[in-house]
């Protein structure tokens, strides 16, 4: 079964008193902290604030920003996410 369009903007902003840094109490999707790979790249849309990716290339650590407003397409690579509070 194909999903209808999705709002995104509208999710935001029905959930934004549970998006607050440290780390977002509310996700879209399941994430818990690890190392992931998905078979797929992988798109990131940062709203607020800074998010940092951890990744794995070539067998060496790189750590990524992606910064408020900004989308990153992550090719298939084995990463992890990190936020930190803004005070």
């Amino acid at each position: 079964m194909i999903a209808p369009p999705f709002n995104f903007r509208k999710w935001i902003d029905d959930n934004k008193d549970l998006l607050k840094p440290p780390v977002g109490n509310k996700r879209l999707f399941n994430t818990d902290g690890y190392f992931i790979m998905v078979p797929t790249e992988e798109l990131f849309y940062q709203v607020k604030g800074s998010v940092f990716l951890r990744v794995i290339d070539e067998g060496k650590f790189h750590c990524i920003e992606v910064k408020e407003g900004e989308f990153f397409m992550l090719p298939r690579t084995t990463h992890t996410t990190l936020t930190f509070s803004s005070g």
